[in-house]
């Protein structure tokens, strides 16, 4: 069964180096993307990701609200669900643990960390 990953961020940038890293380091699991926490939650009425990467620092909900949606919501509270942002997550970071992320990082900024990750993530 083909792997999906929902990857939400609104940076394009960000974006797109996830996505070329994630080809480079195994080009069958599918990138379906989201620009915002609303956006995402539309999509998971109609996709079922085997794991989503969300940033924390988005416009109109963040990272944290779209955590705590989709660990309330029974058909999304089992993925897994990974946190990334550019800050150090000292705020951030105990509140996603305790809403149950599976785990928080800080944003990348090579290929070889992005896929360090994907590698813990993918196992």
């Amino acid at each position: 069964m083909r792997k999906i990953v929902l990857l939400i961020d609104d940076d394009y940038e960000d974006q797109d180096f996830f996505i070329s890293t994630l080809s480079e380091y195994n080009e069958s699991i599918e990138v379906v993307s989201a620009f915002n926490g609303s956006e995402a939650l539309h999509k998971l009425k109609t996709i079922k990701p085997s794991c989503i990467f969300l940033d924390i620092n988005m416009p109109s909900i963040n990272g944290i609200e779209v955590l705590r949606k989709l660990k309330e919501n029974e058909n999304t509270q089992h993925i897994p669900v990974y946190m990334y942002s550019t800050s150090d997550g000292y705020n951030s970071k105990p509140i996603a643990i305790k809403l149950g992320a599976e785990k928080y990082f800080r944003k990348p900024e090579t290929p070889e960390k992005l896929k360090r990750i994907f590698k813990e993530a993918f196992k």
